[in-house]
């Protein structure tokens, strides 16, 4: 995902101030050529939240949300 998509899908979740939060800007922080912005849904407890992936290792989770 792109820097976009993740605060319009954040949005979409119910986390509308995603942009100016803290953890938002330590994520971008971290980036580096070649992260990626992932989301992460665990079906069985029903949290998403977002990460900064370098490779296949989680770098910082995000954005936390649950459904109900």
């Amino acid at each position: 995902m792109d820097r976009d998509e993740v605060l319009d899908f954040a949005d979409k979740l119910g986390n509308p101030n995603l942009a100016t939060s803290p953890e938002w800007a330590e994520a971008i922080s971290l980036l580096q050529p070649g992260d990626q912005l992932r989301r992460v849904y665990c079906p069985k407890s029903g949290g998403n939240f977002f990460g900064v992936f370098r490779g296949s290792s989680v770098l910082f989770r995000f954005g936390s949300m649950l459904y109900d």
